[in-house]
């Protein structure tokens, strides 16, 4: 998200960049504050969040879960590992949402035309934001 975030001017000038999420509003409210700093630029285009909590986007997506293992493979254990050792042990809070949920990056143009999709395998797959900025370039 924050990639998206610092590249704004590079989308279509007609586009608007849509955070889709299953959080609860009081904690997309909270990670906004927590990130403000990471996600302020100098863009004036706002970056909008769509709270889907019944996750009826994520269906009609085909978005589906991913397993444990996955989620929390070895590059997981080994970054918590370094948060315990520097920060101890209050750094780690648990999730407040469910972390098998995937997501996806999707460019629908204004005629409702899915153009771009792509689902992740993971929690850490994203497509490269020059993927998403093309798309939008190519209507």
């Amino acid at each position: 998200m924050i990639a998206v975030r610092n590249r704004l001017d590079e989308f279509d000038t007609d586009v608007d960049v849509v955070v889709v999420t299953f959080a609860q509003r009081q904690h997309v409210q909270d990670y906004l504050q927590r990130m403000s700093q990471l996600l302020s630029t100098s863009s004036a285009r706002p970056l909008a969040f769509l709270i889907d909590e019944g996750r009826e986007a994520y269906r009609a997506y085909g978005l589906g879960r991913a397993s444990t293992a996955t989620i929390y493979g070895w590059r997981v254990w080994v970054r918590y590992c370094q948060i315990l050792k520097s920060r101890g042990s209050g750094a780690l809070q648990p999730p407040t949402e469910d972390t098998n949920q995937l997501g996806g990056d999707f460019v629908i143009d204004p005629s409702g035309t899915l153009i771009y999709a792509r689902w992740s395998r993971g929690p850490a797959d994203r497509p490269p934001v020059t993927h998403l900025v093309a798309a939008t370039r190519r209507r």
